[in-house]
C-alpha cells in the first residue's frame, strides 16, 4: 500500500466501517509517523481549506446527481473482482476526487494570481461602461465614423476611433464633455449582438500601466473585476476601453491593426 492510499484510508476512518480496530490503529500509526504521509496530509488539508475559502459551492442538480450515481453503480456491477465494492471503488473514487480537486485548485490559483489591486482609472472606466449600458446619448459621430474622427482630432489631435467589425461591434457615436476641473473627456460607444464596448479618452501624463498585462500592437489588455479592458497612451492622450466581451476578442481585433 503506497502513501497515497494510506492517506485515502486515513481520511475515511471516521465514516468507514470497513476496517477492524487493529487495521484502523495500524493506518493511523503509519500516517502519523511517516514523513511522506505527513506531507501529503498537510497538502490535502491546505487544499481543502483553500477551496472552502475561495470557491463557492453550487449544489449539482438532482438529475445530474442521479446520472453520476447510476454511472458509478453500473461500473460497480461490471467489476468482476471478489473484493468488497467499497474497496474496489476506493482507488477509482480517489482518482475522480483528485482530478476534481486539481481542477478547482487550478481555478483558485488562477483567481489568486489574477486578482489585482484596485485601479482608480479602471474603476472609473468600468463605472462609465455600466452606466452606458443603460443610457448613452451620442452627440457626435451619429451620422458617420468620419464625423467622429474629425471631432476627436480637433479635440485631442489623435483619431482614436477603432475598427471592431472583426468582433461584431460597430460605432454608435460619441460624446465630448467638459469636466468641472476643466479637462475634456470623450466617450465613444461600440455595440453589437454579443455585447458592447465603451472607449474613454482624455489627456493625462500620470497613468502607469499595471503589471501582468498582454500587449498587442502597443495596446495593454487586462481582465479586471469581470470586465475586459484595453488601455493605450499615445502623445499624452490616454484611452481606456471597457467591454463585457472576452479579452481574447479584444486581442484578436487589435492584432489586425496595421503594424
Amino acid at each position: 500500500m503506497d502513501h497515497r492510499e494510506y492517506i485515502d484510508r486515513y481520511l475515511g476512518l471516521s465514516d468507514d466501517d470497513e476496517f477492524s480496530a487493529e487495521e484502523r490503529q495500524a493506518i493511523s500509526d503509519h500516517v502519523t509517523s511517516c514523513k511522506d504521509c505527513e506531507t501529503l496530509l498537510a497538502n490535502d488539508q491546505f487544499a481543502r481549506a483553500t477551496l472552502k475559502q475561495n470557491v463557492r459551492i453550487i449544489p449539482a442538480p438532482d438529475a445530474l446527481q442521479q446520472r453520476i450515481l447510476a454511472a458509478l453503480d453500473a461500473e460497480d456491477r461490471s467489476q468482476a473482482s471478489g473484493r468488497r465494492v467499497r474497496k474496489s471503488n476506493r482507488p477509482r473514487l480517489w482518482i475522480m476526487a483528485t482530478a476534481a480537486l486539481a481542477a478547482c485548485l487550478a481555478l483558485v490559483i488562477f483567481n489568486l494570481r489574477t486578482r489585482r489591486a484596485d485601479n482608480p482609472a479602471f474603476d472609473a472606466a468600468v463605472a462609465s461602461f455600466v452606466e452606458s449600458e443603460h443610457r448613452f446619448v451620442p452627440t457626435v459621430g451619429t451620422h458617420s465614423s468620419d464625423e467622429l474622427v474629425i471631432a476627436l482630432i480637433n479635440q485631442f489631435g489623435v483619431p482614436l476611433v477603432w475598427d471592431f467589425s472583426s468582433i461584431g461591434l460597430a460605432s454608435h457615436g460619441g460624446r465630448i464633455e467638459n469636466m468641472p476641473d476643466g479637462k475634456v473627456v470623450a466617450y465613444t460607444l461600440y455595440k453589437g449582438n454579443k455585447g458592447s464596448l465603451l472607449c474613454i479618452i482624455n489627456r493625462t501624463e500620470s497613468f502607469r500601466f499595471p503589471p501582468g498585462d498582454q500587449v498587442v500592437k502597443g495596446i495593454h489588455l487586462y481582465r479586471y473585476k469581470g470586465y475586459s479592458i484595453a488601455a493605450t497612451n499615445r502623445y499624452s492622450v490616454f484611452c481606456v476601453m471597457v467591454t463585457d466581451l472576452p479579452v481574447e476578442d479584444l486581442a484578436r481585433a487589435f492584432e489586425q491593426l496595421p503594424a
